[in-house]
């Protein structure tokens, strides 16, 4: 999983997505852009086309229900509803101005300012020139106000900030990032498509095999493949729905029976950290009051568990070279990594079979009344 929070570059040479030769690279990247800018214009049912077209060209169908996505021929989003806004929100700490991670996340800012999105972050570093600097950057950013400042107060945060953004009348999708995530704002565009093509209200992004590994410190490689193994393995076996699940779909609700949910269950990257859902959801997240990474994964837990449908969107996410270079062996992060690792495991697994908080039932009986009168 990643901290607690890139020099200016084109988008053509640091946009990246799969694609079997640069050329279709480029071309679907340049597409995608335009998609986010002609959001809700007719020229956006040419373009949409036109990334279908591409699609074939170079990738298979895959899983539809709790499933991987590459990308698919439906991923492309062609649809009513493919252009819902995306909003990120993140959260920040920097000493100053010169750490690889405010550096890195710069340039992550600038990325999703060319794409289209707004990010909004709740920063707590102790240097005002920070903010500034995230502000330049394109990003809406505000002073952490919880005292004591931590990771799970600024979630809350900056995720009421990201819901003052969404109209009340639009459906938008919130993403969580760490703000250095560089590579990051470049695979939003398809994990939103998924969304709308699978109806998911949840989508967890998984990181492909092949950069997980070559871009990351070996260290943080195994230990986080170990924690998403281990709690993709108390998933299958333990988890349980709450509350009365209604399997015709009737509901409006995108409910699974618990049998459903156990032999669908697609592994998540629980230890990447990015996530998106549907604003109807932020509640769960809203109301959970923990200080530190619970505050992420836990919320998600009781949204799956109370019928939210989750997907898994493989992506070919490039870690920072930067960061790997700087936490390759290091002693002060492998003590960070284990000390996650120690932390989080026992109580996310915990919250597979846990009794939800009683919060979560208001919330799921309002999501669910909500969509009936839609229906």
């Amino acid at each position: 999983m990643g901290s607690d929070s890139h020099e200016k570059s084109t988008t053509s040479t640091v946009f990246s997505s799969p694609g079997d030769s640069e050329t279709k690279r480029r071309t679907y990247n340049l597409l995608e852009a335009l998609q986010n800018v002609f959001i809700g214009h007719p020229l956006n049912v040419l373009i949409s086309l036109a990334i279908i077209l591409l699609s074939i060209a170079k990738i298979s169908d895959s899983d539809t229900h709790f499933g991987y996505a590459k990308v698919s021929k439906a991923s492309t989003g062609f649809g009513p509803n493919v252009n819902r806004e995306l909003i990120i929100f993140s959260t920040t700490m920097f000493e100053n101005t010169s750490t690889i991670r405010y550096t890195e996340s710069i340039k992550s800012l600038e990325n999703s300012h060319n794409l289209g999105f707004k990010v909004v972050i709740c920063d707590s570093s102790p240097d005002e020139e920070v903010r500034e600097g995230l502000k330049a950057a394109g990003a809406i950013v505000s002073k952490q106000q919880t005292t004591p400042a931590t990771k799970g107060g600024a979630l809350r945060e900056a995720l009421t900030l990201a819901l003052r953004l969404s109209p009340p009348d639009t459906h938008s999708i919130l993403a969580f990032q760490e703000t250095e995530k560089l590579d990051m704002p470049l695979h939003w565009g398809r994990i939103r498509q998924e969304m709308e093509v699978q109806k998911a209200d949840i989508a967890v992004p998984k990181r492909s095999e092949k950069y997980f590994r070559e871009t990351y410190p070996i260290g943080q490689y195994f230990q986080e493949s170990f924690g998403s193994q281990y709690l993709n393995s108390m998933a299958r076996e333990q988890i349980t729905m709450v509350g009365n699940v209604d399997t015709t779909g009737k509901s409006g609700l995108n409910r699974v029976t618990i049998n459903s949910l156990r032999k669908h269950w697609k592994d998540l990257d629980w230890h990447f950290g990015p996530f998106a859902f549907r604003k109807e959801w932020a509640d769960f997240w809203l109301q959970y009051d923990s200080d530190s990474w619970q505050a992420q994964m836990i919320p998600m837990i009781y949204a799956m568990r109370s019928g939210a449908k989750t997907i898994s969107v493989e992506i070919d996410y490039r870690h920072s070279t930067q960061m790997k270079r700087e936490e390759e062996g290091n002693p002060k992060y492998l003590q960070k990594r284990f000390e996650q690792t120690q932390s989080l495991l026992p109580s996310v697994s915990e919250a597979f079979i846990s009794p939800v908080p009683d919060y979560t039932h208001e919330i799921r009986t309002r999501i669910e009344d909500a969509a009936k009168i839609l229906a």
